[in-house]
């Protein structure tokens, strides 16, 4: 997906740099208590330069979780969000912050659909619909 952006920047006769930070199933927590990369990259910039915009997306199911997890205040996306966010308005004040949505699973997540050793269940994971409402109540 960002290659797809640069290149229709520089089809627009836009120069744009970028660089990303993904690692496979990871959250904005994992990526946030991580002692490095993704910190030093927004602090540092690109060749010393601050960034013009700086993109966000949570790991794909964790939006659709239940408010107690989403806003728990060590592991949930919204204190990481907010973690990532002071951050970035500290190193790189006239960035923008862009957010981009994941979406709901195809047939949802079933293996948290139903209660599991723990008796947790998250009912929003059961089908692509409900998944996918729970995503946008949680970014909206």
């Amino acid at each position: 997906m960002p290659d797809m952006v640069r290149r229709l920047a520089e089809a627009d006769g836009h120069k744009m740099i970028l660089d990303t930070q993904t690692v496979g199933g990871w959250s904005l927590s994992n990526h946030w208590h991580d002692s490095g990369t993704p910190k030093y990259k927004i602090r540092d910039g690109t060749n010393g330069e601050p960034w013009d915009v700086i993109v966000l997306n949570e790991q794909s199911t964790q939006p659709a979780y239940n408010h107690t997890e989403i806003c728990d205040k060590h592991e949930g996306m919204y204190h990481a969000a907010k973690n990532f966010t002071d951050y970035i308005r500290k190193y790189n004040p006239k960035a923008k912050i862009q957010w981009y949505m994941t979406w709901g699973w195809k047939n949802g997540f079933q293996k948290k659909c139903k209660a599991n050793k723990k008796g947790e269940n998250y009912p929003a994971m059961c089908t692509y619909e409900s998944m996918q409402a729970r995503v946008n109540e949680t970014y909206m």
